[in-house]
């Protein structure tokens, strides 16, 4: 098993999460811990 932390930064829109953890159960990864903060300026 390869143990990996992935930080995504951009601009934000509705169902941005939804499609990033789409494509990773696609790809047959298991999520241990997921952490969303928005900041806005």
């Amino acid at each position: 098993m390869i143990n990996l932390a992935v930080r995504v930064v951009g601009a934000d829109r509705p169902g941005i999460t939804a499609d990033l953890m789409s494509t990773l159960a696609a790809l047959g990864a298991e999520l241990q811990d997921v952490e969303q903060v928005l900041v806005r300026q």
